[in-house]
């Protein structure tokens, strides 16, 4: 009796399972291809108690784009761009959950192409890199980091208008494995 009471359980378990498990397996749909928008950002909103930041850019057509992001890497860059009032290129996907989640961001940089110049910064979430197009020893140098403190770094070097100085990375990999910011104090 104790078998048979365990063994239509067990079945009942299953049924449960496939009724409950098959119509969300049928709704799932696979993720969107993630979606270009360009603009300036113009509001962030950081709300603790949802655990993400609110980010209106606005594009060149009427309708901001209003997304959101948990990233405090592209919440980083896209505050340098909203600072410098400069567009951005935001990758964003829609989501059940969180509907126009941002993935990426990239901003251009209008600079001279000097020793150590950012011309282009850019996060995505989706490998954590922080790219970067720098001008150094006379060509532009596709570079990465993974590191948060290189890319404040970066941003500082944007922010400021200043070369990233003693600028080093790996041949092979381009990674990022040197850079400074310094600026002269006025003297008293």
């Amino acid at each position: 009796m104790v078998v048979m009471s365990r063994l239509v359980l067990c079945i009942s378990l299953a049924a449960i399972t496939l009724a409950v498990g098959v119509p969300s397996i049928a709704r799932a749909q696979p993720q969107q291809p993630p979606r270009k928008f360009l603009g300036i950002p113009r509001d962030i909103d950081f709300i603790k108690n949802q655990g993400w930041a609110q980010v209106i850019v606005q594009g060149r057509d009427p309708d901001p784009l209003i997304s959101e992001t948990k990233n405090d890497r592209i919440q980083s860059s896209l505050l340098l761009a909203l600072m410098l009032k400069r567009e951005v290129v935001v990758d964003h996907v829609e989501d059940e959950n969180r509907p126009k989640k941002l993935t990426s961001a990239s901003l251009s940089v209008n600079t001279k192409q000097e020793q150590g110049q950012v011309l282009m910064l850019s996060f995505d979430e989706k490998d954590n890199y922080c790219r970067a197009v720098i001008f150094y020893d006379g060509k532009t140098n596709n570079v990465w980091t993974t590191s948060a403190q290189m890319q404040g770094v970066l941003e500082t070097a944007v922010r400021e208008s200043i070369p990233v100085q003693q600028f080093m990375f790996d041949g092979k990999t381009m990674e990022i494995t040197r850079g400074k910011v310094n600026v002269e104090l006025p003297r008293k």
